[in-house]
Formats: C-alpha cells, sequence, structure tokens
C-alpha cells in the first residue's frame, strides 16, 4: 500500500466516527505521547544525574588523594617540631629513647676539634646510638640550641620518599657558646608502630668554635647545603 492510499484509508475512516469518538481518539494518543516523552524525560534526567554523581565522586577520591600527599608547609611543619621534640629530648635528663630508631638506623658523628675530625659510624644498633649520642653529651656537658628559623630548620623529601630533616644551631656549656652544630636525619613511617616516624638514619656534625656571633644557617654548611636541592614535597 502506498503512504497516498495509506492516507486516504485513515481519512476515510475518521469521516466514519462521531465527534465524541474522534476527542477520545485524540486525549488517547496525546496521553500515550505524554506518557513516551515523560519517559524519556526522566531517564535523561536519571543518566544525568548518575553521570554528575559519578563525576562528584571522582573529584572527592581525587582531594582525598591529594590530601594524603605530602605537601611543602606538611613537610616543612613536620621538620620544625621534629627539631623542636629532638633536641628538647637532647637536653634533658631522660633523654631520647631507642624506641625512636628503626632497628637497622644509622649514625655518622663526626666531632671536629681544631684540625681535626674524630669520627664514628653506629649501624643497627639503636641503643648503641642513643648511648653514643648521650656519651658526647655529658663528655661535654652540651647544650644544643637548634636555630629554629627557616635557615636552621628545614624539610626536604628524597627520592626514596623519606623526609630529609635539616637542623644547625649553636652549642652551648652553660652560658658560654662553644661551638656549632650540624645534623640531617631520615625518617620513615613505621607501619608496625601506629604508622610513628622514626629515625632511620641521621649525620651530626659537632664543630669546637669560637667567637660565633650569631646562629649558623643550613646554606653555609657543607653537610646540608647539598641537601637543600632536594624537593621540598
Amino acid at each position: 500500500m502506498t503512504n497516498s492510499a495509506a492516507d486516504g484509508g485513515i481519512l476515510e475512516l475518521l469521516s466514519k466516527l462521531e465527534e465524541d469518538d474522534l476527542f477520545a481518539l485524540a486525549r488517547t494518543i496525546t496521553q500515550g505521547l505524554l506518557k513516551i516523552n515523560s519517559k524519556d524525560v526522566l531517564e535523561f534526567w536519571n543518566v544525568s544525574n548518575n553521570k554528575s554523581e559519578i563525576k562528584e565522586r571522582e573529584s572527592e577520591t581525587t582531594q582525598e588523594i591529594d590530601k594524603r600527599k605530602p605537601d611543602e608547609s606538611s613537610v616543612a611543619l613536620l621538620a620544625e617540631q621534629f627539631s623542636k621534640w629532638f633536641y628538647s629530648m637532647m637536653n634533658s635528663v631522660e633523654f631520647i629513647g631507642a624506641e625512636h630508631f628503626y632497628p637497622d638506623a644509622r649514625l655518622n658523628l663526626n666531632v671536629y676539634t681544631n684540625d681535626n675530625c674524630d669520627t664514628s659510624v653506629i649501624e643497627n644498633d639503636p641503643a648503641e646510638i642513643v648511648q653514643s649520642l648521650r656519651r658526647i653529651k655529658m663528655q661535654h656537658n652540651l647544650f644544643f640550641n637548634p636555630n629554629v628559623t627557616k635557615d636552621g630548620v628545614q624539610g626536604r623529601m628524597d627520592p626514596h620518599g623519606l623526609v630529609m630533616v635539616l637542623v644547625c644551631g649553636t652549642l652551648h656549656v652553660q652560658q658560654a657558646c662553644v661551638g656549632v652544630f650540624e645534623q640531617v636525619f631520615a625518617l620513615a613511617r613505621d607501619p608496625f608502630c601506629d604508622n610513628n616516624w622514626k629515625i632511620k638514619n641521621s649525620e651530626l656534625n659537632l664543630k669546637s668554635k669560637s667567637g660565633v656571633l650569631g646562629p649558623p644557617s643550613l646554606c653555609d654548611s657543607e653537610l646540608t647545603s647539598s641537601l637543600l636541592t632536594l624537593p621540598l614535597s
């Protein structure tokens, strides 16, 4: 059947219907179209909402991941807080405990007097590391005064993900300044100890020096100046 024949058949059929039947047919067709359109709109709305929710969840997930990434401010704050805590323990009667070091921790201790340098290296023995630090402090009755400004304490990230804490300051015996110190720590979280930070390794330079006019700076130290090139986060 051609389109013209079909159109003619439809017109002939409609001409035989009463007026009420025509209105009823019109209402039926209109309601059907409304149902179809409503269904399409609802499906479109649901799909759009689902896409929006997925995008929101993806955005929230990204934000949560970003929060876990160490940034410049958090590394700097960690370095400052750690330095204050560590040297307060060094100057305390209680001293620092071996539990704050990893079992395989390493300490390089360099004591400079005049033109001489006495170096000792301790590995895989946190208790001996603590004893060596205590011994050198008690032997010379030293008081550690870190320079907790930005010039004296900074944090860096090494390529292996360790947080490097760079510190320098002055050494005192009672009221007299007798020298300077420089120290670098490599810190890592211990998953077996509530994810607390522990010392992986450290190097400490103690330098006898007279006539110290002010707090030392990290950029003036051979030990720390090269590490300042590491990224902040």
